[in-house]
């Protein structure tokens, strides 16, 4: 709505601009921009700033698909149930199309097997990704890779026989617990 009716606004002057801008910012975007002086060039650079910071459109429909995920099932039938619903999937359903997600399928099946990897490999796909909206077929082949990279690495899979295999057969006898009595 600001956008619309001020920063888009031709017959606002800029220092103008950065008033309304000011007076509506609260917490942290307002820290953003509590540096830049009162001038006709502080409006831009301030949105510009505000821009960088905060309009992230992937972040928004990640946020989306996570109320999604999480709205609460209900077993009774009321008015109060079905408006929370409709406030839930309806409205959240219209932000996440207005954001022209270009396969939102695909970055749906993306959010739900993300959420699944371990926090160190989410941050290696995060760091080689660029994709603004990644799809499940870039998840699947990173996956792929990384399991390769720790296969030829001789990293072995978590509780694997294998390597409790190797200790008794370097050793000779089992590890014995080191729990206290």
């Amino acid at each position: 709505m600001f956008v619309n009716l001020v920063a888009n606004n031709d017959k606002i002057p800029n220092v103008t601009k950065f008033y309304y801008l000011v007076g509506c910012l609260h917490a942290d975007p307002q820290e953003v921009i509590k540096g830049f002086s009162i001038s006709n060039e502080s409006f831009t650079l301030a949105w510009d700033a505000l821009i960088e910071r905060y309009d992230k459109p992937r972040r928004l429909a990640s946020s989306i698909i996570d109320k999604l995920i999480s709205a609460p099932a209900s077993n009774s039938e009321n008015l109060a149930v079905l408006q929370t619903f409709m406030s839930v999937f309806d409205e959240n359903i219209t932000i996440l199309e207005s954001l022209q997600i270009p396969d939102l399928a695909s970055f749906l099946l993306f959010s739900l097997a993300a959420r699944c990897l371990p926090t160190f490999s989410r941050r290696l796909f995060e760091a080689e990704n660029n994709e603004e909206y990644p799809s499940i077929q870039s998840v699947i082949k990173f996956v792929k890779t990384r399991i390769q990279v720790l296969e030829n690495a001789g990293v072995q899979p978590a509780g694997s026989s294998s390597s409790k295999s190797a200790n008794i057969k370097k050793t000779g006898f089992r590890r014995e617990s080191k729990t206290a009595y």
